[in-house]
């Protein structure tokens, strides 16, 4: 009985480390300051390496309102380009050759909208034939999803203000 306690005071000594250790994440960028909804809780992310490892952490948010931060610059341009590329009503006619002017306005924690002048051409051998080329400014809408921004829309013809 004596060699059965020693042991079960071992492995709970020697496992409490492995219990007890903070989260890990995996975000696939590095991420600080994020609320996410894990499983009906809501935690403050901060992972700096966007590696799982143990260097990211969990801990409760104090109001529960999320403290997201908007993409980067260069996230945002990105991310509008390749909507426009390959999701937005022009796909497979027009690529986007250059964005001349952006403005990024804040709607709420989870979402922005930003407003694009930008130059496009036409993808030769189109499937409308269309051969024109030009300048056109839209709004493109980015929703978070988890830690992760992403354009879910695109506004009409002219639809951008600066």
């Amino acid at each position: 009985m004596r060699y059965f306690i020693i042991g079960l005071a071992a492995i709970l000594y020697f496992g409490a480390p492995a219990a007890f250790a903070a989260p890990s994440c995996a975000w696939p960028t590095p991420t600080s300051g994020v609320c996410v909804d894990d499983s009906g809780a809501t935690y403050c992310v901060s992972c700096p390496d966007g590696k799982q490892s143990y260097a990211c952490s969990r801990v409760a948010c104090s109001d529960g309102k999320a403290v997201s931060q908007p993409p980067s610059q260069n996230a945002t341009e990105s991310a509008i380009t390749s909507f426009y590329n390959n999701r937005g009503e022009w796909a497979g006619v027009f690529r986007m050759t250059g964005i001349e002017k952006i403005k990024v306005d804040t709607i709420s924690a989870t979402q922005v909208i930003a407003n694009v002048r930008y130059s496009y051409a036409p993808i030769p051998g189109n499937y409308k034939k269309r051969t024109d080329s030009g300048y056109d400014q839209r709004t493109f809408v980015f929703n978070k999803n988890g830690p992760i921004w992403e354009v879910t829309s695109m506004g009409e013809h002219m639809s951008a203000k600066f």
